[in-house]
């Protein structure tokens, strides 16, 4: 690995894990405020769910 390559791949794992911190935070976010969303039928599949914002 020549010298100019290990920042890039600092910047790459750091992104990386920001971006996996930040779709746990939705995760957990969206999990923890859906209560007042079980009105909408629990049979229909998830990404219909979240395709259609409800």
């Amino acid at each position: 690995m020549s010298a100019w390559e290990a920042p890039w791949l600092v910047l790459l794992a750091l992104a990386g894990f920001g971006m996996v911190a930040v779709l746990l935070v939705l995760v957990d976010y969206w999990r923890t405020h859906r209560k007042h969303r079980e009105l909408v039928d629990p049979r229909r599949p998830f990404w219909e769910r979240v395709r259609h914002g409800h």
